[in-house]
């Protein structure tokens, strides 16, 4: 079985009574997320992305998803992959090609292959008991309970109590279409169910309240970021369980960086409405990656040199805009830990929506109580 790669909180790892990680695309069974490669036979002097009888490149990809951003969508369009109209190029699928540890029932990969990726995943998470052999036809251990969410950019918070545990509890044929609770966070204080949200940009969080043993996990788009979800799923952990702001520790898992998140005017605008801090987390910067400098003579115009207007952009921190609204809250700065890296300039660990334009599996942040 490949051996999936996690990443760990340091400011969670000594909770003995809890297991917790973020996956990356290591260590699964799909073979259908090769990233796209530049033809070989492109021209030197032809631009990789310029219209041609074949796909596009990933760079191209990912500057086209970075302009169609400025609409201050969580989702942007599919590529039009080949100007011809061809599917998007993937590396052919054997067993000499790596494997990726897709957790999302996607319109691509396979069900059963998406359990399989479930089931090490969770096993390399530690969140499996010792099963009879009567019951798991020879399986040393068995999976914990796992919960996922139908995700929808909201601020809706799902509380899971043994009941509503085993009615919407993965099963063994699960598939896109099984029954699950719709909204974007969890949270319980019953051992031996895991939470988790799905991500692939989006920032999956975890909140853990080592007084109460009680956790919470949310998945923050900048539309949920906008309605705090993570913050509110804070009050939602003091309302049921009695948890102290103060006592919190939270984990923002991997996710898009300013580096490559850019956003539209109107997504500027909801911001500043709302925080008072909104200029930290959202910073105007020259596009040098625009069309204007790849190909300056198709901007030409009767201004002296130097003397144009400068094309910039607007980049979001979506990270820090929630770490921001949980110190609001009374969250110690110490206790919050950002996982240090963008999904987007890192397609080879991480799935990236932006960077794949759309067709990608999905990442997965998980946390658990132990029995």
């Amino acid at each position: 079985m490949p051996s999936p790669e996690l990443i760990h909180a340091p400011n969670l790892v000594r909770l003995r009574w809890l297991v917790h990680g973020f996956s990356t695309r290591t260590g699964g069974f799909s073979t259908v997320y090769a990233p796209a490669e530049v033809p070989a036979d492109t021209p030197a002097d032809v631009p990789a992305d310029a219209p041609q009888d074949g796909p596009q490149t990933a760079d191209s990809q990912k500057r086209i998803a970075n302009e169609h951003a400025h609409r201050g969508s969580d989702r942007v369009p599919r590529p039009i992959s080949a100007w011809a109209g061809s599917p998007p190029q993937v590396a052919p699928q054997g067993p000499e090609k790596p494997s990726d540890l897709n957790l999302g029932f996607t319109d691509h990969d396979r069900p059963a292959t998406v359990r399989r990726n479930r089931e090490a995943f969770l096993t390399s998470l530690g969140a499996t008991r010792p099963a009879t052999l009567s019951a798991t036809r020879g399986k040393p251990s068995q999976p914990w309970p796992l919960i996922t969410l139908r995700q929808v950019h909201s601020d809706l918070i799902h509380t899971i109590d043994r009941k509503t545990a085993k009615q919407f509890a993965e099963s063994a044929t699960a598939t896109r279409k099984s029954p699950r609770l719709v909204g974007d966070g969890l949270i319980t204080n019953v051992p031996g169910i895991v939470l988790a949200v799905q991500a692939a940009d989006c920032l999956p969080i975890i909140l853990v309240d080592p007084k109460h043993h009680a956790i919470g996990v949310f998945h923050a788009g900048w539309r949920g970021t906008l309605k705090r979800i993570a913050a509110k799923g804070a009050g939602r952990m003091m309302a049921a369980y009695g948890t102290r702001f103060n006592d919190l520790r939270v984990v923002i898992g991997p996710g898009i960086g300013s580096c490559c998140y850019n956003v539209g005017e109107e997504v500027q605008e909801k911001f500043e409405s709302q925080f008072p801090w909104a200029g930290q987390v959202i910073q105007e910067v020259e596009d040098e990656e625009g069309l204007h400098h790849k190909y300056p003579m198709l901007f030409l115009n009767q201004r002296a040199p130097g003397h144009a207007p400068m094309i910039t952009k607007l980049m979001l921190n979506l990270a820090e805009a929630n770490r921001l609204q949980l110190l609001d809250l009374g969250v110690n700065p110490s206790d919050i830990y950002v996982v240090p890296n963008c999904t987007s300039c890192n397609p080879s660990r991480f799935f990236s929506h932006r960077a794949a334009f759309g067709r990608t599996g999905r990442l997965m942040g998980a946390v658990a109580l132990r029995p």
